[in-house]
């Protein structure tokens, strides 16, 4: 079997062995998971604009908006033959991430395998972004951060590789995944954007005899024109729920991305170590390595133009963005940061010290990756939603509270999709506030010492519910 072949084979047969020991049945608690879920059994059922609808007023009137009003559709697509099969089977919507898990570190090695002279590199680069411990952590997490670095990962191959083909099926084909990019996650755009951007710099010139240059390249414009009909149809078929993506925008303060940039510059600490290294140790580790990275972009910007833009877009598009959620975010461009380290490694030390450390790195990771699924394996305890004590929560709230009723809850997705009850976040609300959201019942992990408006009705070893007290009289309480 040549490696061009067997590099795959090799990759499937890791993500099938890690995946064994990672995953399981349940879920943890999170939240973005029920909302990909529910939106997959909308599709099945025809309710989406109910879920639209029900999400919505949960978001608003929470304290703080956990997520738009729906994700977008991508993910729910993927899962849709899943529910539609195994109805709502975790563990089979897991498979989807694993076979994302695979198809992300395959397209890391198509990319590289013709930047390095021995395709092992570019296998080691596979390696560390498909089994890095990040990843085996999310592949246990029904959420569309894998899938994205999976399908965005091969609109950039195909990108590099046949952007300037005469194919209209490659032009067309890579159109499509870029579209598809775009329906996991927004900021697909940015793969567009980084395409055209690089074409406009590369050719400008030519650029400059507009009609000339439209009437030999009017082919470049077909991943252009599909990913438009892309957005249409999704537009009107599906529709946008990013309203409280652009309120979190308003919320941004120049304060916060000068702290930013220093947040992303250091970043990568957390994708090498895991979180047991002290912050201080991950940040110089981050620090001392951008020194390396930095230096293997150096001077590749004709070369790589595709692959900058998209780093230096994607890292903008963060550093505005109010929130921050870790690594998930930067997973997307972990493969460049593998593959420019090693580059600057060979450009500043000799071929032989340069691969050994590079071989030493790969190493450490794996060190890092097999202690965590040791970890997995031995205490699979992730499951908080299978729980007995949050099965028992589910129960009662169902048992006590008719359709209509609402409750006050941290994960107001999941409480719908486990009750069919609309639930809203508020931290510490009282009997005012439980009136104003119309809230009958306010469920929390542990107990509230400043509840005296409020009376326990019910309770078990992790979570106490509490409700107003005339309004009890169709509640069960303890």
């Amino acid at each position: 079997m040549t490696f061009r072949w067997g590099a795959p084979v090799v990759l499937l047969l890791l993500s099938v062995l890690f995946a064994v020991l990672v995953i399981d049945g349940g879920h943890n608690w999170g939240g973005d998971f029920a909302l990909y879920i529910m939106q997959a059994e909308a599709l099945l059922d025809g309710s989406t604009e109910v879920l639209r609808e029900v999400n919505g007023f949960s978001m608003r009137a929470s304290d703080f908006p956990n997520g738009p009003d729906l994700y977008p559709i991508g993910l729910p697509l993927m899962l849709l033959p899943v529910v539609a099969s195994f109805g709502r089977d975790y563990l089979m919507m897991k498979v989807v991430l694993v076979l994302s898990m695979f198809f992300s570190g395959w397209a890391t090695y198509k990319l590289f395998e013709k930047r390095v002279e021995r395709k092992v590199w570019a296998f080691l680069v596979a390696v560390l972004v498909a089994f890095n411990f990040n990843t085996l952590y999310m592949v246990d997490v029904i959420n569309s951060d894998i899938p994205f670095v999976a399908v965005s990962l091969w609109a950039l191959f195909l990108a590099d590789r046949y952007g300037q083909s005469e194919s209209v099926f490659r032009q067309v084909l890579l159109g499509v995944v870029i579209g598809f990019s775009f329906l996991l996650r927004v900021n697909g755009v940015l793969l567009l954007g980084a395409l055209g951007l690089s074409r406009l710099l590369l050719d400008f010139s030519s650029i400059l005899k507009f009609r000339k240059y439209i009437k030999a390249n009017w082919k470049a414009l077909i991943p252009l024109v599909v990913f438009v009909g892309v957005f249409l149809v999704n537009a009107v078929f599906y529709g946008s729920g990013g309203g409280s993506y652009k309120s979190l925008l308003d919320e941004v303060t120049l304060g916060q991305v000068f702290s930013n940039v220093w947040y992303y510059a250091t970043l990568p600490g957390d994708v090498i170590m895991p979180s047991q290294v002290p912050v201080l140790g991950r940040e110089l580790v981050a620090v001392s390595l951008l020194f390396f990275v930095l230096l293997g972009m150096w001077g590749r910007f004709r070369k790589d133009s595709l692959f900058l833009l998209y780093i230096a877009m994607t890292l903008l598009l963060y550093i505005i963005w109010p929130s921050r959620q870790g690594v998930r975010f930067v997973l997307p461009i972990t493969p460049f940061y593998f593959y420019y380290l090693f580059v600057g490694l060979n450009r500043l030390f000799s071929q032989k010290y340069a691969r050994m450390s590079f071989a030493g790195f790969v190493l450490v990771s794996c060190v890092f990756s097999t202690a965590y699924t040791g970890n997995a394996f031995f205490n699979k305890n992730s499951d908080k939603i299978g729980r007995a004590e949050s099965v028992e929560i589910f129960e009662y709230v169902k048992n006590n509270t008719a359709k209509e009723d609402r409750v006050v809850f941290e994960k107001p997705r999941v409480m719908y999709m486990l009750t069919g009850r609309q639930a809203v976040r508020y931290m510490n609300p009282n009997e005012s506030v439980m009136r104003e959201l119309g809230a009958k019942l306010y469920v929390v992990e542990g107990r509230r010492a400043d509840a005296s408006d409020l009376r326990v009705v019910f309770s078990n070893d992790v979570f106490t519910v509490y409700g107003i007290p005339e309004q009890l009289a169709t509640v069960k309480e303890l």
